[in-house]
């Protein structure tokens, strides 16, 4: 594939610690690097933690955001998030970056506010969740809906996404970019020593780890061999486990906690769990499916219905039902036939979302790449009608 130089980009996001939107922003940003681009990262804050590492030679920005604990009057914190958004719009204009991307919507607003009236700037924001389900405070979704349509392009994961922009957004603007898939970073190995179901995720009330814990109990005296493994770390991470002591299923239950990466534990596993309340197009389970795992989620959002086909590439259950996932969890852990039939169909599913595929979209996006004969903007998901079968 022909080579892009002589571009520049700068891409915006509050950091570079675990999280979906952080692993994309910071595979896209290597991987025009190594193409010959000149590439600045923005983020709020660098910590010696960050879960994505960025190639040495990409400039980095750091531009720290005004706490509201500082401060006792909003009209003070307000004074400082105006001085703060006219700092990013000095430094934007100083990297002399042709494009601008940035992702999640709080920072997508700053970016937005800060990129008002720059001359030979192309702004792109990504939206990375579900708008229609994620409730974002006052007054983040009255900002969203008021100033997204000032972005030169507006993207998102999933179509569902696209769609629910449509109500605020020119559909002229908006374009579905697909997740890059990453690949394994270290030569680890992990083994189980019983069949697995793996979930991968925050613990976070939108991960719905809560409705997963439920669900095995539910189904655990039938299956006394099987194992549940979660891998990722958050908030509710206590009251998770202590859940799982008074259903009495703590002894069967692994918390791995936070992994930079996941792929010896999809290696391992036998079946990928995605039991979200809602979601965008979640990256853990592009990669399990990569690696042939085969995956139950719920119909929380579209993100993951346009990639699981119910009984074709996975299995889908209604979202918060807890007997429907420990009827599915059940199916699988007794039938390998159909695991292995999912895990084979949902790999071949993944070759769309490879980083190559991935950066010729984004390309045709931000203007550099002549679009073909598709409308890459369109917002008819070609999967549409699919989720469950």
């Amino acid at each position: 594939m022909t080579q892009s130089t002589n571009h520049s980009i700068l891409i915006t996001i509050s950091s570079l610690e675990t999280g979906g939107a952080q692993q994309v922003a910071s595979a896209l940003a290597n991987a025009w690097h190594r193409r010959g681009w000149r590439v600045c990262v923005l983020t709020y804050e660098r910590s010696s933690t960050e879960g994505f590492a960025l190639d040495a030679e990409i400039e980095r920005i750091t531009l720290p955001y005004p706490k509201p604990t500082f401060f006792r009057f909003r009209i003070f914190l307000l004074i400082r998030l105006i001085r703060w958004i006219f700092r990013m719009r000095r430094k934007i204009h100083g990297s002399g970056a042709e494009f601008v991307i940035s992702f999640i919507h709080t920072n997508n607003i700053f970016t937005i506010l800060a990129c008002l009236g720059l001359r030979r700037v192309r702004l792109i924001i990504s939206e990375r969740n579900d708008p229609l389900r994620q409730h974002l405070a006052p007054p983040w979704a009255i900002l969203r809906r008021l100033l997204y349509r000032f972005a030169d392009r507006v993207t998102a994961n999933s179509y569902g996404a696209l769609e629910a922009m449509a109500a605020y957004v020119p559909r002229r603007k908006l374009a579905f970019v697909p997740n890059p898939l990453r690949q394994p970073s270290s030569g680890q190995v992990v083994t189980f020593t019983a069949p697995t179901f793996l979930s991968v995720g925050r613990l976070v009330h939108q991960k719905g780890m809560d409705i997963l814990l439920k669900a095995f109990q539910s189904v655990a005296a039938e299956i006394p061999e099987w194992r549940l493994v979660i891998v990722g770390d958050g908030p509710l991470r206590c009251d998770l486990k202590a859940q799982a002591r008074s259903l009495g299923i703590d002894g069967r239950v692994d918390w791995v906690g936070r992994v930079i990466d996941p792929f010896p534990y999809f290696h391992a596993a036998e079946v990928m769990v995605l039991p979200s309340r809602f979601e965008g197009t979640p990256n853990a389970l592009l990669e399990a499916m990569s690696c042939g795992l085969a995956a139950v989620v719920t119909d929380g959002s579209p993100g993951p219905l346009e990639i699981v086909q119910n009984e074709v590439t996975g299995l889908v259950v209604p979202v918060e039902d807890t007997s429907s996932l420990a009827a599915a969890l059940g199916r699988m852990a007794k039938d390998p036939t159909l695991r292995a039939r999912l895990g084979k169909a949902g790999r071949e599913r993944m070759n769309v979302y490879e980083l190559d595929r991935v950066l010729e979209v984004w390309e045709t996006v931000i203007g550099v790449r002549p679009q073909d004969a598709r409308d890459e903007s369109s917002l008819k998901n070609p999967d549409s009608g699919r989720g469950q079968g």
